[in-house]
């Protein structure tokens, strides 16, 4: 029995220091190529649970910013567009998913047309950041919503 409480320990540790660096990778991530590769490679092992899904969506669109010719920007935003909807779809009332999406969709360009729900998910965020308890989830989303 111990040992299967230790085990529960070090795998809610373990997740919980992941999702740290996954959300200082993403605040990062549209500063240099470089980072946003370093992001990618992060999210390409992660498991297909929702939060997992959208932070590997939000790499690939941050990464298409920086990949070489039209096409290949295309892809990779198209890609990422689908996982972080998919995301949303499987966990809707997820604060953190739909923060993600958010960022996403405001710090897109037009042509991706990706901008239908920002209203939305602005309100649903900032009506639900208030309930949330005081942790690094909370400081997550109030320094989004904070930076505008």
């Amino acid at each position: 029995m111990k040992k299967i409480l230790v085990l529960i320990f070090i795998s809610i540790t373990a997740f919980g220091q992941d999702i740290a660096q996954l959300r200082k990778e993403f605040i990062g991530a549209n500063q240099s190529s470089k980072a946003s590769v370093a992001f990618l490679e992060s999210t390409s092992k992660l498991s297909d649970k929702a939060l997992h899904q959208a932070y590997k969506g939000a790499a690939m669109v941050i990464h298409a910013k920086f990949a070489k010719g039209v096409e290949e920007k295309k892809k990779w935003a198209k890609q990422g567009i689908s996982l972080l909807e998919e995301a949303v779809k499987k966990d809707a009332k997820n604060i953190e998913i739909r923060t993600i999406r958010l960022s996403i969709q405001e710090q897109s360009p037009k042509v991706l047309k990706y901008k239908g729900k920002v209203e939305e998910d602005r309100e649903f965020v900032s009506t639900e950041v208030t309930q949330l308890p005081n942790g690094p989830l909370k400081t997550f989303v109030e320094g989004y919503l904070n930076q505008k």
